[in-house]
């Protein structure tokens, strides 16, 4: 088991009202899986993902990743954990404007203070990035910044990768080859990936599909 999570609750103020985004969350993934989850819109998804990958704290209940509880860590180290054990990809690519594409992936490498430059190099092969490596993000194709977003999450070679609707700017073509290529990833190492999805497609090649419904997971 790479991923526990135990009771996981998320509530928000809103005026005199106390919302539950997430209630009581509780299950596990194995190393290797790939995990979907899905749900209405404000079903609670997102929320889940940020919970399970350190980015928002929990009102209560525990995140354990290869038997750490994350939020029991200090901040020192929730940040070391974020950086170097899990890969987060965003809808909207989160890539730095100024910076080109290798410069946005290595991101990560240099605030770990290094990297594997070997895997770094098969990642660029691997999702067909070389030729455009050294171009800004303005200068590249929405499925080539989300390409290049992945491999930003994954050249630290994360025990998992957080993907929170990577498809949803993509038209269908780009967002089947961006599919692709994640299921390729998998195989180099064994990696983890859970990703939230609209797409009933893309949640059909998961091995395990988990249901948000109101805050619940099903």
């Amino acid at each position: 088991m790479i991923l526990n999570a135990v009771k996981l609750t998320k509530e928000y103020e809103q005026g005199e009202k106390r919302i539950r985004a997430v209630q009581n969350a509780t299950f596990s993934v194995e190393e290797g899986e790939f995990v979907a989850i899905v749900g209405t819109s404000g079903s609670g998804k997102s929320t889940l993902l940020s919970m399970l990958g350190g980015l928002e704290r929990p009102t209560s209940g525990e995140v354990f990743l290869d038997g750490e509880n994350l939020y029991a860590a200090s901040d020192n180290r929730l940040s070391e954990i974020r950086n170097r054990q899990i890969g987060y990809v965003f809808q909207n690519y989160a890539l730095l404007p100024v910076l080109t594409l290798r410069e946005n992936i290595l991101i990560p490498q240099l605030i770990a203070g290094g990297g594997s430059k070997s895997y770094m190099e098969e990642l660029f092969d691997l999702l067909r990035l070389r030729d455009r490596l050294d171009h800004l993000p303005s200068e590249a194709s929405g499925g080539q910044q989300q390409r290049a977003a992945v491999a930003r999450a994954l050249v630290n070679q994360p025990k998992i990768l957080l993907a929170d609707e990577p498809t949803g700017n993509l038209d269908k073509q780009s967002a089947k080859e961006l599919m692709d290529l994640l299921m390729e990833t998998r195989k180099k190492p064994n990696q983890t990936i859970m990703l939230v999805t609209h797409d009933p497609e893309i949640a059909a090649r998961a091995d395990r599909v988990l249901t948000m419904d109101g805050g619940v997971l099903r």
